[in-house]
């Protein structure tokens, strides 16, 4: 679930949990700026909703949310030159694209940390242990897509995981091992 500003989290109603829970299922994420210090009032208010804070901190970096109600072409013609770029590239290596509704974990956690070693990437800031994968296919399952590229010995070498809800797409995970 997309996050920001949210005011005062003391006068909060739990109307807004069974809502959240409503529209997104029983397991969410959910990233806020409560934009005032962490008062014990605070956290009982969200410890009352049965919220817990992650075992690891999402990372700082950018998230990307796309509009699916836009058709391929109109989706095509709003891309950045470097991901145009990246796609005509793609066309020459015989890189296979598929949504795979049954996607191996293991073999996307492997790619996931080979790709932290490759970029030097601290494990406290960005990473997805196995079992937060595999949790995330059996309790997200209808609400998630992955996506694959694979080479020509159909060997993965880049997955995006995307949360589709209401015609809009969250970019969840991206790793690949070049």
């Amino acid at each position: 679930v997309p996050g920001g500003p949210v005011g005062d989290i003391e006068k909060w109603s739990k109307d807004i949990v069974d809502f959240l829970k409503n529209e997104f299922g029983f397991l969410f994420y959910i990233k806020f700026d409560a934009r005032d210090k962490k008062t014990k009032p605070v956290s009982d208010k969200l410890n009352s909703f049965s919220w817990k804070k992650p075992i690891f901190k999402g990372s700082t970096e950018k998230r990307m949310e796309i509009n699916l109600k836009y058709n391929l072409q109109e989706l095509k013609s709003n891309l950045s030159t470097n991901w145009r770029h990246n796609l005509r590239r793609s066309k020459k290596y015989q890189l296979k694209f598929i949504i795979n509704d049954n996607p191996n974990i293991k073999e996307i956690y492997d790619l996931y940390t080979n790709m932290q070693k490759i970029k030097n990437l601290s494990d406290s800031v960005y990473f997805y242990s196995i079992n937060n994968l595999l949790n995330m296919k059996k309790f997200l399952k209808n609400d998630l897509k992955f996506f694959e590229c694979r080479n020509d010995k159909n060997q993965l070498i880049s997955i995006r995981i995307v949360g589709i809800k209401h015609f809009k797409g969250f970019d969840i995970l991206a790793a690949t091992n070049s």
